[in-house]
């Protein structure tokens, strides 16, 4: 009987010694990996744009009117070259105004003359000789340009013209006209309306206007 007992307690302490077996958790299963997403198609290469037209003609009209200065040369023979200069502004009611002016060789004024653009038969856009304003500074050296007509007084027709579009004298009278003509001096004629032409000439250093000499208009 004792050593029933003995060898129970000795189970039962046996029994308390050994560790508890705790359980493990069960792992969850690993998720599963993403699809790899399809790369997207290389965006096609942008062809550039053409230019519009109505840009293009834009530029070429991108002109200020009422600022432009123009200068060119006059080069009579004989005396040493001057200069003539065309400048524009803008009056209020959206005229175009130019000034004509000459310059002897060393820079000093000799005339000046001023004159609307629309009253100019080659500077109007009326008359059709400029029909954009690209092509007015171009109109304008032209009109500044010594043509190839007259270019001495003595050339001049007499005081008293009877053509049917006649020279207009500005000289006091006969005597003074026909002093400019025995003088040779070096003339030259623009226009300077619809139906005329100013001529002016250098006499003894200074311009002197002569007249205006009459075209069909």
């Amino acid at each position: 009987m004792n050593r029933f007992v003995i060898l129970s307690v000795s189970a039962l302490a046996l029994g308390a010694c050994d560790p508890v077996q705790e359980t493990a958790p069960t792992p969850e299963p690993p998720a599963p990996a993403p699809e790899p997403q399809p790369e997207p198609a290389p965006a096609a290469a942008a062809e550039p744009a053409e230019p519009e037209p109505a840009a293009e003609t834009a530029l070429a009209d991108d002109v200020d009117l009422c600022a432009l200065d123009i200068s060119v040369s006059w080069a009579p023979d004989g005396v040493e070259a001057l200069s003539q200069r065309g400048t524009t502004r803008c009056a209020q009611q959206g005229e175009i105004l130019i000034t004509r002016t000459i310059y002897d060789a060393g820079g000093h004024e000799l005339y000046r003359a001023d004159y609307v653009t629309d009253h100019i038969m080659t500077l109007s856009f009326d008359s059709g000789f400029v029909t954009e304003p690209a092509e007015l500074p171009a109109a304008i050296e032209d009109w500044l340009t010594a043509g190839p007509g007259r270019s001495l007084t003595s050339e001049l027709p007499p005081y008293q013209d009877t053509a049917e579009f006649p020279f207009i004298s500005g000289a006091d009278g006969p005597n003074q006209h026909e002093a400019w003509r025995s003088g040779d001096y070096p003339m030259q004629c623009y226009v300077q309306g619809m139906e005329s032409m100013n001529c002016v000439a250098l006499v003894e250093g200074e311009i002197v206007e002569l007249g205006y000499q009459l075209f069909p208009g």
